[in-house]
């Protein structure tokens, strides 16, 4: 396994249709779901989901540090007042995921992301996966 860091903003849980959370906070979502939709898993399975979810990944090299992701997804939010109207309504997750088989990375941000991130109350998250 080639080892890959990416970071992902996750809102859940929310009332009105992805497009409309999209319109709010001003970027298309890498991924967005309705709870309702007709969803069909890579292995084929089909079930109804009972969750709204929209994803932001950063668009940086699945490399990149940390940090600059999350600089990345943040500067790409168009209205911030927009999605912290959100924030007081629906969980939102900041997401760093790492698939790991020849890197150590950093795990860590500057305050001034700490700042930001705490300005929408992110609660975070991280998956580390390491092979052998």
């Amino acid at each position: 396994m080639k080892s890959k860091i990416w970071v992902e903003i996750i809102i859940s849980n929310f009332d009105m249709s992805y497009k409309d959370l999209s319109k709010l906070i001003g970027v298309q979502p890498t991924e967005g779901e309705n709870a309702g939709d007709l969803y069909k898993s890579p292995s084929g399975k089909e079930f109804i989901l009972g969750l709204s979810s929209w994803t932001l990944e950063s668009m940086l090299a699945p490399y990149a540090p940390i940090e600059e992701q999350i600089k990345d997804i943040l500067n790409r939010i168009k209205n911030k007042d927009g999605l912290k109207e959100v924030s007081k309504k629906y969980p939102l997750t900041l997401n760093i995921v790492i698939h790991m088989s020849d890197l150590s990375p950093f795990i860590g941000w500057s305050n001034d992301i700490m700042h930001e991130l705490a300005k929408y109350n992110f609660s975070w998250g991280l998956d580390i996966s390491v092979e052998k």
